[in-house]
Parts: structure tokens; C-alpha cells; sequence
């Protein structure tokens, strides 16, 4: 049975050379994406949006300072789209623990991506067709 803890574990030791028993830094980077209760969930038993945000809170652990998140939206049910884009928007607003982070979101979704953008750019078939800044 894979649960979430072991893959929030391995995203701690891959940043810092350690085993991740804190209990708490791991409900907190669950809680951050709005999933805390998920901790011991299976892997196998997650709904999509669930499992996206559960990989959300595993890059979260690394504190990075550029976020890419490609069609984070794929596969989620619209209710949960609403919910990923609320995380993307805090993120992005607020940064996490104070540190600011610049966020590249390549989505299908124009209505989606065009709500989270400060700056965004159409393509079409490898062309550029709109940007808006």
C-alpha cells in the first residue's frame, strides 16, 4: 500500500539528505493545498484532483522559487479545477512561508489559465498568437 506520507518523505529527503519524521511539516504541506486529512491515504484510492494536489504538496516541501505546472487541470472535475486554481492563485499572490515564487502554467483551459495570469501568451500549433501582459 503506497500512502501519501512515504511520498512526502522521499520529497523532504531529496532536499535535504533526511528522513522526514516531522509530522507536522508534512500535515503542513498538505494543508497548504487544502488536503491535511490525506496523510495516510492510499496513493490508489486518491481521485485525480486529490493525487494532483498531493504532488502539489511533495513540490511544495522543496520551497522552490519557480513553480511549472504542466495542465494541472487534466483529468479533474470542474469543482476540483476551482480548487487547484484558489491553491494557484494563493501561491502566486502570497507566495508560501513568505518566499515569493514565480509560477509557469502551460493549460489548456484558456478561461482557467487567463483568471491566473498576471502575463500569458496563446499558442497554436507551436505559433504565438496573443499575449497579454
Amino acid at each position: 500500500r503506497s500512502a501519501a506520507r512515504p511520498h512526502l518523505r522521499h520529497a523532504r529527503q531529496a532536499v535535504d539528505g533526511r528522513e522526514a519524521h516531522d509530522a507536522d511539516r508534512l500535515n503542513d504541506g498538505l494543508a497548504e493545498v487544502g488536503v491535511p486529512h490525506l496523510i495516510d491515504a492510499s496513493m490508489h484510492t486518491l481521485s485525480g484532483g486529490e493525487w494532483q494536489r498531493v504532488m502539489l504538496a511533495r513540490v511544495l516541501l522543496r520551497r522552490p522559487h519557480l513553480l511549472v505546472l504542466d495542465e494541472p487541470t487534466e483529468g479533474i472535475q470542474p469543482s476540483v479545477i476551482k480548487d487547484i486554481g484558489r491553491v494557484i492563485r494563493r501561491l502566486a499572490d502570497e507566495g508560501l512561508q513568505g518566499q515569493r515564487m514565480a509560477i509557469v502554467l502551460c493549460e489548456q483551459y484558456y478561461d482557467f489559465a487567463q483568471e491566473l495570469a498576471d502575463q500569458y501568451l496563446v499558442m497554436e500549433r507551436g505559433e504565438v498568437i496573443a499575449q497579454v501582459s
